[in-house]
C-alpha cells in the first residue's frame, strides 16, 4: 500500500549472439508491443546465472514469488487475489505486518477458498502482534476468516522469507518493510529480486512532461511503505544480498487506477474463466468485494501496478537510480552500477492487460 542514464546495464558473464541470459521477469513476449521510442535494457546480475544457460522449457514455468503485505488497504488483498491466481507465478510464502489474527485469519481463508493452503503464512514477530486490530473498513466484510481455534503452525515472517527466499525468488513487497528488515539480520538470506511498491522519484528522474501536477518539480516525497520502517528500507536498499532492486513508486503509481473499465474487465474475464479454478474463485471474490467497495474516482491500485512489474518489468519504465532520504523524504538520483530501479512511467493498456489475463 502506498496512498541512469537511460536505464542500461552492463551484462554479467559471457554473451551469446541473442545478448546475455535472461530471468523469467526479463523476457518479454512478442506480443508485448515495444514502448516507443525507448528500448528496455533489464539485464540483471542476478547470482548464479553468470555463466550458465536457462534450462530448456524454463521460460513456461511459473515464476516463484513471495508477497509481504499488510491490509490497510484494500489493494493489498486485491493484490493477494490476482497474484495466487496468476498462471505465471508459483505464490510460495505470504508475509502479514504487523501480523494480528485477524489478518492472519482472512489470508489463510483466502488461500483455502483458493486451494492453496501450501502455501506457507508468516507474520511479523508472531504472536507479538496478534491481538492489534488492522482492518477496517467494509471492503473486509466481503472475505471470511478461518476459525481461530484451527489456525495452526503460524511462523515468524522472517524465518519464512529465509527459507522461501533464494537467487531464483522475487520478494514482492507492498507494505512497510519491517519483515525484510527483520529477514536482512539473519544469516543466508538471499534473494533474486525484489519488486517494491515505493519510493519517489522526482525532478532530475522523471522528464516533465511526465510528472504528475502534485509532483511537478518536487525532488522528494514521503512515502509510507518505506517511511514505516526508515532503518529497514536503507538497509535493503543497501544489501548486497538482494541482486535486483525494483521499485514501483509513488510518481507513477498514484496514476492507476480501478475504474468502471477495469471491473468490466475483471468482469468479462471471469465469465471467460473456467469454473471452479483457482482463477475464477479469485476473480469471483474480488468482482464482488469491488461491487460493493467502487468509489467516484475509482481506487488507486499501488500494489497491483507492482505486481504487475512482477509478471513483467516492461509494463513500467525504469531509470537506474540512487534512492536517499532526507528530512523532506525520499528521492533519487540517476546513477549507474547500483541495481536499483524506479519506475518514471507505466503503460496502462499493457497493466490492465497483465491483471485481467490478456496476452502476456
Amino acid at each position: 500500500m502506498e496512498d541512469g542514464p537511460d536505464g542500461a546495464v552492463g551484462p554479467v558473464g559471457p554473451v551469446g549472439p541473442d545478448g546475455p541470459p535472461k530471468r523469467r521477469w526479463q523476457r518479454t513476449p512478442a506480443t508485448a508491443s515495444a514502448r516507443s521510442g525507448e528500448t528496455q535494457q533489464l539485464a540483471t546480475s542476478v547470482r548464479g546465472y553468470a555463466s550458465g544457460a536457462m534450462p530448456a522449457g524454463d521460460a513456461e514455468l511459473p515464476m516463484k514469488v513471495v508477497f509481504d503485505m499488510e491490509t490497510g488497504d484494500p489493494d493489498d488483498v486485491l493484490t493477494l487475489l490476482i497474484l495466487a491466481s496468476h498462471p505465471r507465478v508459483q505464490l510460495c510464502a505470504v508475509t502479514i505486518t504487523p501480523g494480528s489474527l485477524d489478518q492472519i485469519s482472512l489470508v489463510l481463508w483466502i488461500l483455502q477458498e483458493l486451494k492453496l493452503s501450501g502455501v506457507r503464512v508468516g507474520a511479523q514477530q508472531w504472536p507479538k502482534n496478534a491481538e492489534k486490530k488492522c482492518m477496517r473498513g467494509k471492503f473486509y466484510d466481503s472475505f471470511g476468516r478461518m476459525p481461530e481455534d484451527s489456525i495452526k503452525g503460524i511462523e515468524t515472517a522472517a524465518q519464512v522469507l529465509l527459507e522461501c527466499c533464494d537467487e531464483d525468488t522475487t520478494l514482492l513487497t507492498g507494505g512497510p518493510l519491517h519483515n525484510l528488515g527483520h529477514a536482512l539480520e539473519l544469516p543466508n538470506f538471499g534473494l533474486g529480486r525484489w519488486v517494491a511498491q515505493g519510493g519517489f522519484a522526482g525532478e532530475g528522474v522523471v522528464p516533465s512532461e511526465l510528472q504528475m501536477e502534485k509532483f511537478a518539480g518536487k525532488r522528494t516525497c514521503q512515502t509510507w511503505n518505506f517511511g514505516g520502517n526508515k532503518p529497514a528500507a536503507e538497509a535493503a536498499l543497501a544489501s548486497h544480498a538482494i541482486a535486483r532492486k525494483v521499485l514501483v513508486s509513488k510518481n507513477v503509481c498514484h496514476r492507476a487506477v480501478y475504474d468502471g473499465r477495469f471491473h468490466q474487465a475483471f468482469l468479462h474475464a471471469l465469465e471467460q474463466s473456467e469454473a471452479s479454478t483457482t482463477r475464477a474463485t479469485a476473480l469471483k471474490l474480488l468482482c464482488s468485494a469491488m461491487d460493493k467497495y467502487q468509489r467516484g474516482d475509482g481506487k488507486k491500485l499501488h500494489d497491483p501496478l507492482a505486481m504487475a512489474a512482477v509478471i513483467d518489468e516492461t509494463v513500467c519504465s525504469f531509470r537506474e537510480v540512487h534512492v536517499f532520504n532526507d528530512r523532506q523524504g525520499w528521492g533519487s538520483v540517476l546513477q549507474t552500477g547500483t541495481n536499483t530501479w524506479i519506475s518514471i512511467d507505466y503503460d496502462d493498456e499493457r497493466f490492465r492487460q497483465i491483471l485481467t489475463g490478456g496476452p502476456t
